[in-house]
């Protein structure tokens, strides 16, 4: 299981970048940007007339084992031991200690006190 994990540790980052060469290289449906500053140049590709449909298919298996690259390591990882606090931090008080909790305990010479006040 190691040896996977590795395998798909070092697959990732490359999936992720093929997968923006692939989306950055496609021509866009309308020319947006690329027009407003002469990059649109009508029907003309980096790769010939039919690579747009092999190029959205390419993309589309790259889409597809990016997502399952990702859960797989997402729900695959390996925990941390964690024992609920932070390493170098400062304890939380919660204000749930016995001084708090606890009622004050009446003194003798209080005495007893009437609903008058008296």
């Amino acid at each position: 299981m190691d040896y996977l994990w590795k395998l798909l540790m070092v697959a990732y980052p490359i999936v992720c970048i093929v997968l923006v060469f692939l989306i950055l290289v496609q021509q866009s449906k309308s020319e947006g940007l690329a027009g407003a500053f002469g990059g649109g140049g009508g029907s003309q590709t980096l790769f010939g007339a039919s690579t747009p449909h092999v190029l959205q298919k390419i993309t589309l298996y790259f889409a597809i084992g990016f997502l399952l690259i990702a859960f797989v390591l997402q729900f695959r990882s390996p925990k941390p031991a964690y024992d609920g606090e932070l390493e170098g931090a400062a304890p939380v008080s919660t204000g749930t200690s016995e001084e708090t909790t606890q009622p004050a305990a009446p003194t003798a010479a209080s005495g007893p006190v009437s609903a008058t006040g008296q």
